[in-house]
């Protein structure tokens, strides 16, 4: 009979995939809504502005920059493990002080971050 903990252990297994795979089903195209034209698309992928990421300041348009990466945090508040303050916090804002200050190079954090990835910083 299998002991608790490998049943424990597989458990936790599929629990995070599962996570990873909503994830990745939840993304969707960014929808570009800068009448600028501040977004450019390179060979390289989209590119935003800081002003651009700015004017994503609310919970149900979140954006953030960290590390010269742009991303839709939009879908994460509510399933962020540290609440939803510190995320609603980032919204329209150079996040990159907070996120290394609370997560560092983490595996785990920076896995599911990517997931959320929608450009550059230009």
């Amino acid at each position: 009979m299998p002991s608790n903990k490998l049943i424990l252990g597989i458990a936790v297994v599929i629990l995070l995939l599962g996570g990873v795979y909503l994830l990745s089903k939840s993304q969707t195209s960014p929808i570009v809504s800068a009448p600028t034209g501040t977004t450019t698309s390179t060979a390289s992928g989209t590119v935003y502005t800081l002003a651009e990421v700015q004017t994503h300041n609310t919970p149900a348009s979140c954006w953030s920059v960290m590390s010269g990466n742009v991303y839709d945090l939009s879908s994460w508040i509510a399933r962020h493990p540290g609440g939803e303050g510190p995320i609603k916090g980032m919204c329209g804002t150079d996040g990159t002080a907070a996120y290394m200050g609370q997560h560092g190079s983490s595996r785990r954090p920076a896995s599911a971050l990517a997931l959320l990835k929608i450009g550059a910083l230009k």
